[in-house]
């Protein structure tokens, strides 16, 4: 996302992750976050708004829009036949 933001491309990827439980006793758990998912999916947007923060009053930035979503897919059961 910073790339993008820098030299103004649209470079896209794309990030994999089981729904793996965190540990009760950890301080994830604690905060809220019952999957490595969820911490994932904060640590994207907290990226975001820092680089928005950093980079939308920037002389670098032109004027294309330069975006810091993301979209999320669960994986569904599979059919079984």
């Amino acid at each position: 996302m910073k790339l993008n933001f820098e030299d103004n491309e649209n470079r896209k990827f794309i990030i994999v992750q089981l729904p793996e439980p965190t540990d009760e006793k950890s301080e994830a758990f604690k905060s809220g976050y019952k999957t490595i998912i969820e911490i994932g999916k904060e640590r994207i947007r907290k990226a975001g708004e820092k680089i928005k923060s950093i980079y939308l009053n920037s002389s670098k930035i032109n004027s294309r829009k330069t975006g810091t979503g993301f979209k999320v897919f669960k994986l569904d059961s599979l059919n079984k036949i």
